[in-house]
């Protein structure tokens, strides 16, 4: 699809109310050279080269997700404010995948508290993406980040509301890493869930994880536990966890 070009570097807008121009910032010395907007649309923007150079900054404001958006260009960094950037699924859909490598996801709050919805906050199937500083509000849900071959993934400081099942769900990822996140899950599953589809001798992925210094307490961090797949006891394991507060390990 044929979309116009941004307006050049120079050029300076501020509450430009339009779709056909995310608005400009002025905001050189942090780089972030246009905003985007909850009336915008986010399948015509997203995917612009303006943001394949440069962040896309969230602009204040909610936006209602009633079909699931989508990155599926690498390279995408997406930084919002926790206390005003706010994606709230008003569907069963998922509100985001990430299908494309990397890609960061920084300072966003996602919002899945109005049950029954049965997607997920994140869908990710991309290799070295980022969520970092997040909010969730998963209570009306049951997996809020869900993952699948999702290597070298990284999940840090985020604060995140579970509902009634896996929090964080990992499939066939290797060296995934979840660090110094608040988990709250008080309505069953687990903390952390992470998983191979092929158990025993032959299995191949879900390999050497970090999970470190997250409270979520009190609830658990379970893992496969056969053959190559051994994902979890901290003293015979090719994967780490340590200082985890409140955690404990379920072997299945």
């Amino acid at each position: 699809m044929n979309i116009s070009t941004p307006f050049p570097v120079n050029t300076f807008l501020r509450g430009y109310n339009s779709d056909d121009v995310p608005a400009r910032v002025n905001d050189i010395e942090q780089r972030f050279d246009y905003k985007f907007m909850p009336w915008q649309q986010w399948d015509r923007w997203i995917n612009h080269p303006a943001f394949a150079s440069r962040p896309m900054r969230l602009g204040p404001g909610e936006w209602h997700v009633a079909d699931t958006l989508v990155i599926d260009t690498p390279g995408v960094t997406v930084i919002g404010d926790p206390a005003s950037s706010i994606m709230k699924s008003t569907s069963s859909s998922d509100i985001l995948t990430i299908s494309a490598d990397n890609v960061a996801i920084i300072g966003v709050q996602f919002v899945l508290d109005e049950p029954p919805i049965s997607g997920a906050a994140l869908n990710i199937t991309g290799n070295d993406v980022i969520i970092s500083n997040c909010f969730f509000n998963g209570r009306g849900v049951s997996k809020v980040i869900n993952t699948n071959i999702s290597d070298r993934l990284k999940i840090e400081h985020c604060y995140i509301l579970g509902g009634t099942g896996d929090i964080i769900y990992v499939l066939d990822s290797d060296d995934v890493m979840i660090m110094n996140n608040r988990i709250i899950n008080d309505r069953g599953g687990e903390a952390i869930n992470l998983a191979s589809t092929v158990k025993g001798a032959v299995a191949t992925r879900c390999n050497h994880a970090l999970v470190s210094g997250n409270h979520i307490g009190p609830t658990r961090i379970s893992y496969n536990d056969n053959g190559s797949n051994n994902v979890g006891d901290p003293a015979v394991t090719n994967h780490a966890m340590l200082n985890n507060h409140a955690a404990t390990f379920n072997a299945y």
